[in-house]
């Protein structure tokens, strides 16, 4: 059987041998004595808990920079065309495809991905898959709107125009939005026609600056209106036939068939996607597509990060070409490693992907390359002129043997002689090309597994750098960092059935590639997971018949056993009195730990507030007045710029974490998002002035409400420390009163007083023998099964 089979049979039986269970407690019902009444009360929410246990799915994110090849890569590892990526095939010619693209990859925001796109393994038919696609609520749209019409009107009420002018970005920005249409010069506009992206068709014959728009109006226009705030709306398409129909709710790209229908991924919150893709076999891994991170669309980048707080594992995904010299990619991989590390403590919930490995160099460009290698490469080298000019040799004696065959008369004595020869020659030649494509093959697939040798072990330095920096130990070992280096292109490419067709760059055998690696990776911590979660239900489900199989086994009374109760009642005693005084303890070393925390968090709060005066002012000194009133609208964060971000820089090492709502700029963010409304909607002569000073910005982070601000800000962060330590005293408190339980009915109470009559007891006693450990143990079977292959030797 196969795995996704097998982890369904198992929870079938889970879910009921605990449903039967619950139906068999509710036949007993309370007996009136307070322990045993809250006994059977557990026993039934815990019943009733793995009766509707349902199977638990990791999300998988890939995150990085716009354009680093996410889709691809996950398009590869699924094998099949999901997303929608840059290099998806068109109507148009290769020459003029390519032309496109080069244009698009120098438009700024080139992503293509452009909503979280969530990939779930369902079982559907082959090459069939659904699309789940969820819309934006109407208020979310309206207020997005409202700062795009008053960023246009700011132009439009000030009279002259000057485009150049920095100063009229927000409205240029804003219109470009609604029309959402990239700004080529009107010669390649006209050729990209069917590249244009519309959230509003009927705006694009308007001119800059518009005339006025109405909000509700635009609010109300079709389709927009009727996607608003809608239930999820399902899409059933089919590899390779209707494709087309999910992209235009992912990207802004769409292409000549699709220019009739506007593109809505601006009103898109997410979308699923839904097939039997077998590295996703095991139900528990779900692939997410987060737009571009870390780049400057801070929308992106802002919905990425929220979203980060509730995936298992970030796969960060760089470009190779970048990954070993680029200095700006190792100060973003070191940002990104302090965050993982340092904050949110999940370095083990990494793995780093690193693209475009089937991208063709010269040995010229590794200047890292010893002298072992490049002889082997030398001689590489030499192989291919030396087959290079066998072959030129070769055709030039084919073409003659051709010539004097054609002139030959077919009745001579010459002519079988010279078909023989020719077909020799023939054979010979295509010998020779071969082996000549093949030693090319080599060297290309050598020089490339060279640079994936040196990216990696350039970003493992980097991790260890950064690991031990954070740690204060230099001779600390990190967790390992798996890395991947892939070619997504080059392995479709040879997942072509027809070799005729295939055109790997690279690669020319699938395993060099790197995804089938990858592949093997996720789908092996998928199926690690569900046998895990497995296990556990299952575990809780013994706990369960063992807890209530020694309740009743125990409701006849023996006198033989007293002095061994006392014995043991004693015992259990002690074990309470340690316990608790460990837990005293401990709790007093948390006390301290939290009060260090909190020192250390106010006196970074001191800084920031004495900082922050100073940030606003350069603000106000770097910004124009519509700019810097984009920026309030947009509560502090715009194009490159983040106040929220620039206001607590150097609060959050080492000393946040996800559970406080992510981190001290969410937090910021929240307790100014009245000022900032405030800010925002001035308008009027001396408007700008008035932002900037005024009981407004500079006003509001004086000296004495900067520091009250911050300090509000410590406060919330240590009032959700404190409660997070007291739910955990709550969890520790019920864990440890049902394990008093279990031992209290396993070795103290051997005997009680309740005399449940024998029939209730022999009713229980059957149903347990026969109703649920057979089908538990046959859940520890199957279980038992994967266990021993996870054991074999490979």
């Amino acid at each position: 059987m196969s795995l996704p089979h097998d982890v369904q049979s198992c929870y079938n039986l889970i879910w009921r041998m605990n449903k039967n269970l619950e139906r068999e407690l509710e036949k007993v019902g309370p007996r009136g004595r307070e322990g045993y009444d809250k006994d059977l009360q557990r026993w039934k929410a815990e019943a009733h808990d793995l009766g509707n246990c349902k199977p638990r799915t990791r999300k998988l994110a890939f995150i990085g920079r716009t354009g680093a090849g996410k889709s691809t890569a996950i398009n590869a590892i699924l094998g099949a065309p999901v997303l929608s990526t840059r290099a998806d095939g068109s109507a148009y010619s290769p020459i003029l495809t390519l032309f496109i693209l080069t244009l698009l990859a120098r438009c700024a925001g080139s992503a293509c991905t452009s909503v979280q796109t969530e990939i779930i393994y369902e079982d559907l038919l082959p090459s069939t898959w659904r699309a789940s696609v969820n819309f934006i609520e109407k208020d979310e749209w309206k207020k997005t709107l409202q700062n795009l019409l008053d960023d246009i009107t700011a132009v439009c009420e000030s009279g002259a125009l000057k485009i150049e002018r920095e100063d009229f970005r927000p409205a240029l920005d804003a219109w470009d939005i609604l029309k959402e249409e990239c700004s080529f010069d009107a010669t390649v506009r006209a050729m990209l026609m069917s590249l244009s992206v519309q959230v509003y068709p009927h705006l694009r014959a308007l001119s800059f600056p518009p005339p006025h728009q109405d909000v509700h109006a635009l609010l109300q226009h079709e389709p927009v209106a009727s996607m608003l705030g809608k239930s999820p709306m399902d899409i059933s398409y089919i590899i390779n036939l209707n494709h087309a129909q999910l992209r235009p709710y992912l990207t802004s790209y769409v292409t000549g068939e699709q220019l009739s229908e506007p593109s809505v991924w601006h009103l898109v919150d997410s979308v699923r996607v839904y097939g039997a893709f077998e590295v996703l076999a095991s139900g528990a891994v779900t692939l997410v597509d987060v737009p571009g991170f870390g780049d400057a669309n801070k929308t992106r980048t802002k919905r990425t990060k929220e979203y980060l707080k509730n995936v298992e594992i970030v796969i960060l995904v760089a470009d190779i070409k970048r990954a070993a010299d680029d200095q700006a990619m190792h100060n973003y991989f070191e940002k990104f490693l302090h965050q993982m590390i340092a904050i949110d403590g999940r370095v083990e919930s990494l793995l780093i992907v690193l693209t475009g490995a089937d991208v063709r160099i010269n040995e010229d460009q590794l200047h890292h390359l010893g002298s072992n290698q490049r002889q082997i490469i030398q001689k590489m080298r030499q192989e291919i002129v030396h087959l290079s000019e066998s072959l030129d040799e070769q055709e030039k004696r084919f073409d003659m043997l051709f010539l004097n065959f054609y002139m030959a008369p077919k009745d001579g004595p010459e002519f079988m002689g010279l078909s023989e020869r020719l077909r020799s020659t023939r054979e010979i030649k295509g010998q020779t090309a071969s082996q000549l494509q093949l030693a090319k093959a080599a060297k290309d697939t050598y020089i490339a597994h060279q640079r994936s040798a040196r990216a990696r072990s350039v970003f493992l330095e980097l991790y260890r750098q950064v690991y031990c920096s954070i740690k204060q130990d230099s001779a600390s070992r990190p967790p390992s960092l798996p890395v991947f280096c892939i070619g997504s292109m080059d392995y479709t490419q040879l997942l072509v059935t027809d070799r005729r067709y295939r055109a790997p760059v690279v690669f020319t055998d699938l395993e060099d590639t790197g995804i089938p690696q990858l592949r093997r990776h996720i789908h092996d911590f998928g199926s690690e997971k569900a046998i895990s979660d497995i296990n556990t239900h299952a575990h809780r489900s013994i706990l369960l018949w063992e807890s209530i199989e020694s309740y009743f086994l125990s409701s006849r009374r023996d006198s033989r056993l007293t002095a061994y109760e006392d014995a043991a009642r004693n015992l259990v005693e002690a074990l309470k009195d340690t316990v608790d005084e460990i837990r005293k303890t401990s709790g007093a070393k948390i006390d301290d730990n939290m009060n260090e925390l909190e020192q250390a968090l106010r006196i970074e709060a001191e800084k920031a507030a004495e900082r922050s005066l100073n940030t606003i002012k350069m603000l106000g000194e770097n910004h124009q007045w519509r700019s810097y009133r984009s920026l309030m609208r947009r509560e502090g964060e715009w194009r490159s710029t983040d106040l929220n971000e620039d206001l607590v820089h150097g609060m959050l090492e080492g000393n946040a974490s996800r559970e406080f709502c992510g981190s001290f700029k969410g937090l910021l963010r929240a307790a100014l998002e009245d000022h900032y409304y405030v800010v925002g909607r001035e308008s009027g002569a001396g408007m700008f002035q008035r932002m900037k000073t005024q009981d407004l910005n500079e006003e509001q982070f004086s000296p004495t409400k900067a520091r009250e601000l911050y300090t509000r800000l410590v406060d919330r962060v240590m009032t959700a420390v404190r409660m997070a330590r007291n739910r955990g005293e709550s969890a520790l408190d019920e864990a440890l009163a049902r394990l008093y339980a279990i031992i209290d009915r396993s070795l103290v109470c051997v005997q009680g007083d309740d005399q449940i009559c024998k029939v209730t007891r022999r009713n229980m006693q059957k149903f347990l023998d026969e109703e649920y450990s057979t089908p538990l143990a046959e859940v520890t079977m199957i279980m038992d099964r994967y266990k021993e292959r996870n054991m074999a030797p490979t």
